[in-house]
């Protein structure tokens, strides 16, 4: 994959010679975003969760994943938001200095 990346590159670089190397924020993002993910979708589904309903899913893991993410607290996703704003501040502030982001698919 390093190799096809390294190739991508060069390409890119022919054609934008102003090309720059950017390091994304580092943080517990992810980690963030799925409970985000998960608390929102427990909610979005909380009439099948709480009725039953869900154990009708085919899924084995998404008869359980809702009573799961019912279990989030409220001081969880309130401080996953708030990683989420200084995300999107620290990434705001990445585009002051560059238009664009390439990365590749998989790394």
């Amino acid at each position: 994959m390093a190799k096809a990346a390294d190739a991508a590159e060069k390409v890119v670089k022919k054609y934008f010679p102003g090309v720059k190397n950017a390091k994304l924020p580092e943080g517990p993002f992810e980690d963030a975003g799925n409970i985000i993910i998960a608390v929102e979708g427990a909610s979005s589904f909380r009439s099948l969760i709480r009725s039953g309903r869900v154990s009708e899913l085919t899924d084995p893991l998404g008869q359980l994943a809702g009573y799961v993410n019912e279990q989030f607290s409220g001081a969880d996703y309130v401080q996953a938001q708030r990683i989420r704003d200084i995300l999107q501040k620290k990434m705001d502030a990445m585009f002051d200095t560059f238009d664009v982001l390439v990365a590749p698919r998989s790394l």
